[in-house]
């Protein structure tokens, strides 16, 4: 009867426990796509709120070209007035791919912003690299890099 006792305790605390958070492989990626996803729906909304819940606080974004990195506040504060300049922007991510483990995934692409500025079409393709890291329950865009597109354009 003890070991009935025992292993009933065993077998109940094994199917009442969920799944670890945060590292489950295949659903990890698809959480880091839509996390993807909505870092850059709110990028071409330059919508500063979305962005703040989504950056870590201690997020840094670092420039190849002139090199230069600037931290959240900043990023968030010069993002907020584009708003004025560029209200029609348009974000087209080109391509996505997910490297590294499940604690320090990376995500990294090509992606196109178009817009129109007194009347003048323009258009701008650069490199990104994101780096992410599960924080309270969800994972948070710790270091952004962009960087020049591939010399083939």
């Amino acid at each position: 009867m003890r070991y009935f006792l025992v292993a009933f305790l065993v077998l109940h605390s094994l199917c009442t426990c969920g799944p670890a958070q945060g590292n489950d492989g295949g659903a990890d990626r698809e959480k880091l796509v839509k996390r993807e996803a909505l870092f850059h729906a709110a990028y071409e909304q330059l919508d500063a709120a979305v962005l703040d819940r989504i950056l870590a606080p201690d997020f840094t974004i670092t420039y190849r070209t002139p090199p230069v990195t600037k931290g959240k506040d900043q990023f968030l504060r010069e993002l907020s007035e584009l708003r004025n300049v560029f209200p029609n922007l348009r974000l087209h991510v080109d391509s996505l791919t997910l490297t590294g483990d499940d604690t320090a995934p990376v995500g990294s692409g090509l992606r196109t912003f178009s817009w129109t500025y007194a009347g003048q079409p323009g258009s701008f393709r650069e490199g990104y690299r994101h780096h992410w890291r599960w924080e309270d329950g969800q994972w948070m865009l710790s270091a952004a890099e962009v960087l020049p597109p591939p010399l083939s354009e």
